[in-house]
């Protein structure tokens, strides 16, 4: 159990960090991405974006190192209640022609209902999270190469679940090629 637990908790702090960073790298991009929600007024889009970013950058680090757990826990089940909140909104509005804004590994997709779901699991693992790990760090159980293998698997599962996208893109790009080659041939 402790090693699932690590496992998720590693996979998930990846998660959030790599969009923390993309928001980051991005910050523009991103303002505008929470302006499209159309929630708050323009003038807060900005520092509500300052301080949503930094709770996911801190948060995730708390979590992937394993300290305060039910902080980072707590941070980052509320950004995806706010961002899942944010998304049916728009979503009963039949507004969901823009962009998510999420980053990072996961992408930005167009708001769907596929989406708030992938917030709900995501919301569902870190709570299983928060159930089984304790008041200390998780990690103090494991030794050093156990938690450089962990860490491992994590990036492995992180970069596998980045490569699917692009994977999916290139296999759509094939099908175009044939369709258009079958097109050319039959002509």
């Amino acid at each position: 159990m402790v090693e699932l637990t690590l496992l998720l908790q590693l996979v998930l702090g990846l998660i959030f960090l790599s969009s923390a960073i993309e928001k980051l790298v991005n910050f523009t991009k991103h303002v505008v991405a929470v302006k499209s929600y159309e929630i708050l007024p323009d003038r807060f889009a900005r520092p509500f974006s300052r301080v949503e970013v930094a709770i996911e950058l801190v948060s995730s680090l708390l979590l992937i190192i394993g300290m305060f757990p039910w902080i980072s826990i707590t941070f980052l089940v509320f950004l995806l209640v706010l961002y899942s909140y944010a998304m049916v909104f728009n979503l009963l509005k039949g507004r969901k022609e823009f962009n998510c804004g999420c980053g990072g590994i996961m992408g930005d997709h167009r708001l769907s209902w596929l989406l708030v779901l992938r917030n709900l699991i995501m919301v569902l693992i870190l709570m299983y999270i928060y159930n089984y790990s304790t008041a200390q760090m998780v990690t103090s159980n494991f030794t050093v190469a156990d938690i450089m293998q962990f860490f491992l698997i994590a990036g492995c599962i992180v970069l596998v679940m980045g490569t699917l996208p692009v994977l999916k893109s290139i296999r759509k790009l094939t099908n175009n090629i044939i369709k258009e080659g079958s097109k050319l041939k039959s002509s």
